[in-house]
């Protein structure tokens, strides 16, 4: 990816992670996947485990978003100085 492209996917990643709308889906999955996991009972592994997964996988995705717009601003600030 270039610099340029990597700059844009910044923005766009801010743009994400920024907006109300997706804040309030990425708590309220969590909070479901959560409350999945603390409910379930011991016999119900496999539960527990799609949980988890879920709430990895939401995790990822948040960490993927927060990685492209830390390195949009290294990029940017490379490219101002």
């Amino acid at each position: 990816m270039s610099d340029e492209d990597e700059i844009r996917a910044a923005r766009q990643a801010s743009e994400i992670l920024e907006n109300p709308a997706v804040v309030k889906a990425f708590a309220e999955i969590e909070e479901h996947y959560f409350q999945v996991w603390k409910n379930s009972t011991p016999s119900q592994y496999e539960l527990r485990e799609e949980a988890y997964g879920q709430l990895f996988a939401l995790a990822q995705f948040q960490r993927q978003l927060q990685t492209f717009l830390g390195r949009g601003k290294i990029l940017s600030a490379v490219n101002h100085n």
